[in-house]
């Protein structure tokens, strides 16, 4: 029990097994038996920022460097953290006093590209990874972020150039394949951006970003059906998951309900704005049907839906009965799972109340300048 190698080779495995908590207890043990250790302290550190402790993981590195101020590994870490907390121009000082020291530092380049690339410095970070790559010309982290940086500079096919070099290094590395289909998504090369988010799944199956590309691709495609099940992934992220009401009733699957359903935001004005083409096409599905939505959506939608009721999120406290729930986003999954399931537009779904509309246009009538209208949301 007493015996710091075994204690600290313990916390690498476990870290290395994703098992933080345990590596934690291994190196708090190991600390308690060497506190001077900044190898130690900067393990810690590493840790406790992969379990989103992010102001004790500073403060562990910054022990370290109390104890030897030149530790280039504990002010790397720093860095990785310092950009965690979005802090990004005390992130990139770290970085660049590694390089005062090792100026061959091939992962303070890397690291000091991503901080510049946080900061919009995106020349500047493309002259990082270049720097980086010099000194190590199969760093694959190095070619990926690189990739990045061309795709924020809008040379996308020098972007793909530089993912396509990484995964010839390293075949199965399924971020480059998910980041270089995004670029190939942007040049509206469908097939192609497919191709490659297969491939990304193939290597990582639960890989939630890539699953949410992968069905905007589809939808581009016209493969509804494919893609509004792979949409589903979204609720894996944790912004998705905080935007879930709280409620008893089970998801409504598509069937006829004899009772009342709620139909739920989940975005922004223009996705509720979108999705709600659906709504008509939902109402011979229940009895009742109530839809919740941003409270200045609330009039438009209660005019253009007159046979629901139209709420908004603040009167689902308390959460009343409903038979069944859905999000707004996963209407597609029921109401337009082929071509064909889409309507003739003839008429618009959303309608202008007529008297406000009447007096703007005379209001604006009087004035002959070119008027322009600006909604920021």
């Amino acid at each position: 029990p007493h015996n710091i190698d075994a204690l600290t080779s313990l916390g690498a495995v476990l870290g290395d097994m994703e098992r933080y908590e345990e590596a934690l207890v291994s190196y708090e043990r190991a600390l308690t038996l060497n506190p001077r250790d900044p190898a130690l302290h900067c393990r810690l550190g590493t840790v406790l920022r992969n379990l989103k402790r992010l102001d004790d993981a500073l403060a562990s590195h910054d022990r370290a460097l109390v104890i030897r101020p030149d530790y280039t590994d504990a002010l790397i870490k720093r860095g990785a953290t310092l950009i965690a907390l979005h802090r990004h121009e005390e992130a990139l000082a770290c970085f660049d006093k590694v390089l005062v020291l090792e100026p061959d530092h091939a992962i303070a380049h890397y690291n000091r590209a991503i901080a510049l690339g946080e900061l919009k410095r995106f020349e500047e970070a493309l002259n990082s990874c270049d720097s980086a790559l010099k000194l190590a010309s199969t760093f694959t982290e190095a070619l990926h972020y690189r990739g990045n940086t061309l795709r924020d500079l809008k040379r996308h096919q020098d972007a793909l150039e530089s993912y396509d070099r990484a995964l010839r290094i390293k075949p199965d590395y399924a971020a480059a394949y998910n980041v270089r289909g995004t670029v190939l998504l942007e040049l509206k090369h469908f097939e192609e951006a497919l191709a490659s988010y297969s491939h990304a799944i193939r290597i990582r199956p639960d890989h939630v970003d890539t699953h949410m590309n992968l069905a905007i691709c589809l939808l581009h495609l016209g493969n509804f059906a494919r893609g509004w099940e792979e949409y589903e992934w979204r609720w894996q992220v944790p912004k998705y998951r905080e935007m879930k009401i709280n409620t008893r009733a089970p998801a409504w699957e598509g069937r006829k309900l004899h009772g009342s359903l709620l139909v739920w935001n989940e975005h922004g004005l223009g996705d509720e704005i979108f999705y709600a083409g659906m709504l008509n096409d939902l109402a011979p599905y229940a009895q009742s049907i109530t839809v919740c939505v941003d409270p200045r959506l609330v009039q438009l939608f209660q005019r253009s839906f007159s046979s629901m009721q139209v709420i908004s999120r603040q009167m689902l406290a308390p959460m009343p009965h409903f038979d069944a729930h859905i999000p707004l986003g996963s209407l597609g999954r029921y109401l337009r799972s082929s071509l064909s399931a889409f309507p003739d537009r003839s008429m618009p779904y959303l309608h202008a109340c007529s008297s406000r509309a009447r007096n703007l246009r005379a209001n604006l009538a009087q004035d002959k300048r070119l008027i322009c209208g600006l909604s920021w949301v």
